[in-house]
């Protein structure tokens, strides 16, 4: 697989308003684009790895910029506090987008489609209170194998080897078909692509 080769939208982009639910089988529905014959593929802003790789290829990603903000000091030239204003606010958008496309798969209208209307959903959103906000996502896999190309910060393809704790990186995110689960439902956010930054590196 090609990851250049995919569809990816810019999330701003995805008329969550519109998106409907196909049934690929009786337990396997998924979120679509009218008109749009794949899976919802989006890039994210700059995100921070915040544990490293967890088992069963989990990654829980932060949003880098409200961590980085709390050791800036006096010291910090005023570009780069812009850049990190600027991030920040490319974050609250992603966390927004995520927050919208979680309440359109709770609403009365997929919920209808779905089998037992009392399903319970399951949300990739961690949110604790003093602590930057946690999305739950996990590395692609395609029968078994894992189905994510990883680029370190000089572009060379990698390995997952390289996924540390607090590194930061860049990501295509594609939304799973949603699940079912005995009395639970959700979708996931499934890596495609990894570009690894330099964990050093200024905004």
């Amino acid at each position: 697989m090609n990851t250049n080769e995919l569809t990816v939208l810019p999330y701003s982009q995805i008329p969550i308003q519109h998106l409907t639910v196909e049934k690929l089988n009786e337990t396997l529905y998924r979120l679509k684009i009218p008109d749009v014959d794949h899976l919802i593929r989006i890039k994210p802003p700059l995100l921070n790895c915040q544990f490293g790789l967890e088992k069963d290829g989990i990654i829980h990603l932060s949003l880098y910029a409200l961590c980085e903000s709390k050791t800036l000091n006096s010291a910090n030239s005023a570009l780069q506090h812009q850049k990190l204003d600027q991030l920040k606010e490319k974050q609250q958008s992603f966390l927004d987008f995520l927050n919208k496309i979680e309440e359109k798969l709770q609403s009365t209208e997929i919920r209808s489609l779905l089998p037992g209307q009392n399903l319970k959903f399951v949300s990739n959103i961690r949110i604790r209170n003093g602590y930057t906000p946690l999305i739950k996502t996990k590395l692609a896999k395609f029968k078994g194998r894992l189905n994510c190309s990883i680029y370190d910060a000089h572009k060379e393809l990698t390995t997952s080897s390289q996924l540390n704790s607090n590194q930061k990186m860049l990501t295509c995110l594609e939304l799973s078909p949603i699940w079912i689960s005995g009395e639970y439902y959700g979708a996931n956010w499934n890596i495609k692509r990894i570009d690894l930054r330099d964990m050093t590196e200024k905004l």
